[in-house]
């Protein structure tokens, strides 16, 4: 048996066949990290959009938080009693007798 193995490993047939399997594996790890390499970078990328957008978004929120308190100052009672709201005389509220939660 040992004989056997050592004419197969000897033979001619075999190392072509070596030699084609190397390269295919060193060809198929070259594929894997060019694909991982690609993936991370792309990741990055995309990061960095979102990052980009993120402060875009940030600085509109700013603007429209500007705006409203540029609007909420022109409120006020004159502005109300132009709109049409009236003063309330009389006030009439609305109670609950009792303990609000109870088991």
């Amino acid at each position: 048996m040992t004989q056997a193995i050592k004419n197969l490993s000897s033979s001619e047939s075999v190392k072509p066949m070596m030699l084609n399997s190397l390269l295919a594996a060193i060809f198929l790890a070259a594929a894997v990290y060019v694909y991982f390499v690609g993936s991370a970078v792309s990741g990055a990328v995309q990061s960095e959009k979102t990052t980009r957008k993120i402060a875009e978004i940030g600085a509109q929120k700013i603007e429209l938080e500007k705006r409203y308190m540029k609007l909420t100052e022109k409120i006020d009672s004159d502005y109300a009693y132009a709109a049409g709201f009236r003063y309330a005389d009389e006030t009439a509220y609305a109670t609950r007798y009792g303990a609000f939660a109870q088991r």
